[in-house]
């Protein structure tokens, strides 16, 4: 009688072991998914700002070329030459 408890036993723990294996892996998988669209989300908005900024920048480096322009025009007019075309 043991040697068909153990026959039986046997399989039935490993069928159990494999279903409980299988349930971890794909609860796994979904929270791997869900970390991957969290982390691709935090990438967009990175994303984002980083274009906020260069076009920030942009503006910025416009602003400058044209002070520099008329700063020195105003360093010709002090001198008193005639401002470059």
């Amino acid at each position: 009688m043991p040697l068909e408890l153990s026959a039986w036993l046997t399989p039935a723990i490993v069928i159990a072991v494999g279903a409980l294996l299988l349930r971890s892996n794909a609860r796994l998988e979904d929270r791997l998914g869900a970390r991957i669209d969290e982390t691709n989300k935090r990438i967009d908005e990175t994303n984002r700002r980083i274009d906020g900024l260069d076009n920030r920048l942009r503006a910025v480096e416009h602003g400058q070329a044209r002070l520099e322009g008329l700063l020195e025009g105003l360093r010709e007019a002090i001198a008193g030459r005639r401002p470059a075309a």
